[in-house]
């Protein structure tokens, strides 16, 4: 799989949902996937996702692996 192709299904939400939810079981809401950044920096800005109780708003970068 190639880290074009995820970002691709994030910025057009292509997967299943709901319910999305994290390997603990807490619901994950994609409430806005933010605007891609074309340059230098973070993939996308001004996101915001849902995660249990918690709202998180802000940038969002798209890796293969999470060691990158």
């Amino acid at each position: 799989m190639k880290e074009a192709f995820l970002h691709y299904l994030w910025r057009y939400q292509k997967f299943d949902f709901p319910p999305l939810q994290t390997t603990t079981g807490d619901s994950v809401l994609v409430i806005d996937p933010g605007q891609p950044n074309e340059g230098a920096g973070p993939d996308f800005y001004f996101a915001q996702v849902q995660i249990g109780e918690l709202h998180f708003a802000g940038a969002v970068e798209i890796h293969l692996k999470a060691s990158q």
